[in-house]
């Protein structure tokens, strides 16, 4: 699994401008970073506290990631993938869908249909199945590696990817997958190239979808964004107008 696997849909390390500011870098990537956050946390605190504890990581080895990594935007998202791992792991208590998210200014009445039902069939999980659905499908880690960073058995990872996703597609009336090829593929590593082509996977489609809407919303309504900014700019000594990078 290399770096570049863990970008959003539709980003190449390709689409990345060298020597980029850190203040222009920023304002480009919070709204995939918070997007993704949220779907995995189901909780806007949560999700924020993520983000911007990724971001201050960013900030303080920013020249060194801008020079030496073809993608600052794979480091980034591994960066928050151990973030949301770490606070998964120490969560004790089970958090409730987000209060109040954000909606894009311009969506389709289908669009906000399909991203409010998939956020809430994620809800209806149980934490662990999830966590452990969403950096599998999502973030495309094989299941070895999600029980590394959760913490938890090989076995209970594939337990809980599988009732997840009868559940998933039970409420999202999906066609059900009894067993998907696609697990052992990404198991053993990168997909082939053609593989999103030929086999599409109705609930791999449902969450990007849903990310893509709420990356729209955070961009739209930049509330979110403005609050981990300000929290960057607490823990690094730089206001959140200025200019850093």
């Amino acid at each position: 699994m290399t770096a570049a696997n863990l970008l959003p849909e539709g980003v190449s390390p390709g689409d990345v401008t060298t020597r980029e500011s850190f203040d222009a870098f920023f304002t480009r990537t919070c709204p995939r970073l918070l997007a993704r956050a949220l779907i995995f946390s189901g909780h806007r605190q949560d999700a924020e506290d993520a983000v911007q504890n990724t971001y201050i990581a960013a900030f303080k080895a920013w020249d060194r990631i801008n020079k030496e990594y073809e993608s600052p935007e794979a480091w980034l998202f591994t960066v928050l993938r151990n973030e949301l791992c770490a606070q998964a792991r120490k969560r004790t208590k089970e958090r409730k869908v987000v209060e109040s998210i954000p909606v894009p200014h311009d969506p389709t009445p289908e669009q906000t249909a399909d991203a409010m039902a998939v956020l809430e069939a994620l809800a209806a999980l149980p934490p662990k199945q999830r966590h452990s659905i969403v950096l599998h499908r999502l973030f495309g880690l094989p299941q070895e590696e999600v029980a590394e960073r959760l913490g938890i058995r090989r076995s209970t990872v594939a337990v809980n990817v599988r009732n997840a996703r009868q559940t998933l597609e039970r409420l999202l009336e999906l066609r059900p997958i009894a067993e998907n090829p696609r697990d052992a593929l990404v198991a053993r590593g990168r997909l082939p190239r053609n593989w999103s082509v030929v086999h599409r996977d109705p609930l791999d489609d449902k969450l990007r979808a849903t990310e893509r809407w709420l990356r729209e919303a955070c961009e739209d309504s930049p509330e979110s964004t403005k609050r981990v900014r300000a929290a960057i700019g607490l823990a690094t000594g730089h206001s959140p107008g200025e200019a850093i990078g």
